[in-house]
């Protein structure tokens, strides 16, 4: 019977984390049944502890589980994937990478080895040894069970390093950008990998100084706990990971190209700050017929209202785009015709699109947060509220665009490659 129930469980559990809805119902069910809890703990790390690793080569694993599951490839999927080819080519003397993706089987959760490129999980289950190293690169909110269950203890027992990567902890500082169930999801995943892990990897120090603060904050323990931190990398061209064939749409590349265009590349969610780009672009072309805007990124959460401004407004595919779901080919070009990169985010780990068009040699307009100070410095054109884009647009659009068009091709900011990137979260990985 008790077999019974936990291969029902798994089952549930994995719909319940590839679909938010029914991650409530799953929390309602433990809660009111505690037996069921103690069922799925019970002898799991004597079963971890027990499990005899095949192999006797050092190896990193790279959670990819997220990537894996919804094969996105933006935002952090894309960081995910890039650093992940890089660190095979850097590790090769030293380690074995291998990318891993969590499963259950009968209660018992697991990883899996996986091979990315042919989208296939194989069936022998990880067991690390003494010097191994996991590297936590994914975004992946199923870990936490793992972790209740007692699975990072046992890798820790027998010398395995735990890193988690901190992407950002906005669902936690600022709540309502998000979905209902967001926040508290994310401020469970971030507390149980804290006190899993020995190692805390930041995408910036901006992320790190919010991580640390948190923590200090909400009395989780850090006395034994290394965090540290590293910036994107920006580099289109190095292996053309993500894309095997060019979808570029040249009729919609030409009329970016005549214009005077303004790239956002991100996804459509609340603080993104698409609704108050809308607004003063259209304050532009009231006088100004040779501007476009271009959005590129994908359809996210609580954005019915600008979603359906974008698709019925008058100058779609004239002077407003929307290209969702593009390959990072077509991505490439539309940077290279664009003529400076908007970013009125409201919040960010890193902004990867900053760097992106500072690499591209585009000019930078975005909102004056921390975390954009951090990585464009005095190198940008800042804006501190939604009633002064307007202005700064109009101002660089009289004294900054014939510039920017002299210096196209030369990178605004100093600008790490994956490669680099790579490297230095190598070095923070090995190191003492």
């Amino acid at each position: 019977m008790t077999k019974i129930l936990l291969r029902i469980y798994s089952s549930l559990m994995l719909i319940a984390y590839k679909h938010p809805q029914f991650r409530r119902l799953g929390r309602w069910v433990l809660s009111k049944n505690e037996w069921l809890k103690n069922i799925l703990h019970e002898d799991a790390e004597e079963k971890y502890a027990k499990l005899e690793a095949p192999q006797d080569y050092q190896q990193i694993f790279v959670d990819v589980t997220h990537l894996y599951n919804t094969g996105l490839k933006t935002g952090i999927q894309r960081v995910v994937l890039s650093l992940y080819e890089e660190l095979k080519d850097l590790a090769k003397a030293d380690y074995r990478i291998s990318s891993v993706v969590l499963s259950s089987d009968e209660g018992l959760w697991h990883f899996r080895y996986c091979d990315l490129d042919k989208g296939h999980l194989e069936n022998d289950v990880v067991v690390p040894i003494r010097g191994d190293i996991f590297l936590g690169l994914d975004l992946n909110a199923q870990v936490i069970a793992p972790i209740k269950a007692g699975l990072f203890r046992v890798w820790k027992r027998k010398g395995v390093k735990i890193v988690f990567t901190a992407h950002d902890i906005l669902p936690i500082t600022n709540p309502e950008w998000f979905p209902p169930f967001v926040p508290k999801a994310h401020e469970e995943w971030l507390k149980t990998i804290i006190e899993a892990g020995d190692h805390i990897l930041s995408v910036s120090e901006t992320t790190q100084k919010s991580v640390i603060k948190w923590a200090h904050n909400n009395q989780v323990d850090v006395h034994d706990k290394k965090f540290s931190w590293f910036h994107h990398g920006a580099d289109f061209d190095r292996n053309k990971v993500f894309d095997a064939e060019c979808d570029v749409d040249q009729g919609t590349l030409a009329k970016i190209k005549e214009k005077i265009t303004f790239l956002h590349v991100s996804t459509i969610e609340p603080r993104k700050g698409h609704w108050a780009t809308l607004n003063a672009f259209e304050k532009i072309w009231l006088s100004n017929d040779n501007v476009a805007l271009v959005f590129v990124g994908a359809r996210g959460w609580m954005c019915e209202k600008v979603v359906s401004r974008i698709d019925n407004h008058p100058y779609l595919n004239e002077k407003l785009f929307w290209l969702s779901g593009i390959s990072d080919n077509y991505l490439s070009k539309v940077y290279e015709n664009a003529d400076c990169l908007l970013h009125p985010s409201e919040g960010e780990g890193f902004g990867l699109s900053l760097i992106e068009g500072a690499n591209k040699g585009l000019s930078l307009i975005v909102r004056d947060i921390p975390i954009f100070r951090e990585v464009a410095g005095d190198k940008a054109v800042y804006f501190q509220s939604d009633q002064h884009l307007p202005v700064v647009l109009e101002d660089w659009l009289a004294n900054a665009c014939l510039k920017s068009k002299n210096t196209r091709g030369q990178s605004v900011i100093p600008t790490n490659s994956w490669r680099e990137s790579a490297q230095i979260v190598w070095q923070k990985l090995v190191e003492n």
